[in-house]
């Protein structure tokens, strides 16, 4: 199948069909955000919490203590910033930030979507498949963590339903091979805070936000707790409520439905770490302003942290390989740096890039290696970050993808792997 076309398929909306909201690009590398999360460091992280991997990580004075949470099994934590790695796209694509599906359905496999460890791809390219080639590989580069975006429409077709066979067994095979890897694995609910009803699925009409009568935030914590209840017991594997909600009415909206959705997940006795998004796509620059109110979070094991997404680039959403300003990023997360600091929060950088290809200028290489050297002497704050973004459905020229196929790192790489030691 030719790939450019694959991709264009794929693509959730174009930027011109989408005024009003944001695109995550899937024909190029854009990315699928403008803002940034934060964290609170977990336990069981080495350095993370308590500080035992190094200097500059002790919890803030005045801090609450974690709880203890169990080991890794297989995957392991670097003493300072213990999460690193990338996001996994694929099971999200064929939908726009508004709710809206490529057709009249949900999509198929691979037209519309697919999961990162099916191969559906030129066997020359991935002998023997995806999984078996990319995750090694980013693995062997140093990344311990995969982030794995997907819908709550095509996992759950129906609210308070359950879950999908054929989807819940695509999604536990790549959480299960991820894994296998030797990597935790970041679940990412990629819906904007938003789900589409079976009859606006059909309809193409733009979805119900949660906290609203047609998606109450009780919708949401039933999601999240069936996927609390499967992974339980596993701590390699992190809970990302929801990836970047957006043009909520009230001011409160996204706070109360994350909290309900907390308090499911504890309620299955679950410890996992779990990553809040901000308000606006989860902007670090304006945190204070528009998330100020997650300072309320509630979490009984005080075992979460806030995301924030930042990007370089000119438009400030990945999508473009010009970047005027080197400093641009690492000041775009001043504000929510000094706001976590006050409230002895932790953060995530969830997504940020240098550039949409290999030709990406060199200016968006020195931004991102600014970028995450400010994480790294600000690690009393923050406890990781994913790279935006691999996956098969990229173009070959793509970074991550560009440094899979052959076999050597990509310019963007280079400036990641500085990073991943």
């Amino acid at each position: 199948m030719n790939k450019l076309a694959l991709l264009v398929a794929l693509s959730p909306c174009l930027v011109a069909a989408c005024a009003t909201t944001k695109t995550d690009g899937k024909a190029t590398q854009a990315g699928g955000s403008t803002g940034a999360v934060a964290v609170a460091s977990p336990a069981s992280a080495p350095g993370a919490a308590m500080g035992t991997g190094g200097a500059s990580t002790q919890m803030p004075s005045g801090a609450p203590a974690l709880p203890a949470v169990p080991p890794p099994a297989t995957a392991t934590a670097f003493a300072k910033l213990p999460y690193r790695g990338l996001s996994l796209a694929g099971a999200e694509f064929g939908a726009s930030i508004g709710g809206t599906f490529d057709g009249n359905g949900l999509g198929q496999i691979p037209e519309s979507y697919y999961y990162p460890d099916k191969d559906w791809d030129n066997p020359n390219e991935y002998p023997g498949g995806y999984a078996k080639n990319a995750f090694p590989f980013f693995r062997s580069r140093g990344m311990n963590t995969f982030r794995l975006p997907f819908r709550w429409e095509r996992l759950q077709r129906s609210l308070y339903a359950d879950f999908d066979a054929t989807e819940w067994t695509d999604l536990k095979l790549t959480v299960h091979d991820m894994e296998a890897a030797g990597a935790f694995v970041l679940l990412d609910v990629h819906n904007y805070v938003r789900y589409a009803l079976p009859a606006k699925v059909k309809s193409g009409a733009l979805a119900d936000t949660i906290g609203t009568p047609a998606v109450p935030n009780a919708a949401f914590a039933d999601l999240w707790r069936r996927l609390a209840e499967q992974y339980k017991n596993d701590p390699n594997i992190l809970f990302g409520l929801m990836n970047e909600p957006f043009q909520v009415t009230q001011s409160n909206q996204w706070l109360d439905a994350a909290n309900a959705a907390i308090a499911a997940i504890r309620a299955t006795g679950a410890k996992n770490l779990v990553l809040v998004a901000g308000n606006e796509f989860d902007d670090a620059k304006r945190w204070p302003d528009i998330s100020d109110m997650l300072k309320d979070i509630k979490d009984p094991a005080g075992n979460f942290a806030y995301e924030v997404h930042v990007y370089p680039d000119t438009s400030g959403n990945g999508s473009g390989n010009s970047c005027p300003d080197t400093k641009s990023a690492s000041k775009g997360l001043q504000p929510f740096t000094e706001w976590a600091r006050a409230h002895h929060a932790r953060g995530f950088l969830g997504e940020f890039s240098a550039g949409t290809d290999i030709h990406a200028d060199a200016n968006c290489m020195a931004a991102v290696d600014d970028e995450l050297s400010y994480l790294e002497k600000n690690s009393d704050v923050f406890i990781g970050w994913t790279y935006w973004a691999g996956g098969q459905g990229f173009r070959s020229d793509s970074p991550m993808e560009n440094s899979v196929v052959n076999h050597r790192n990509s310019p963007q790489m280079d400036v990641l792997v500085k990073h991943l030691k």
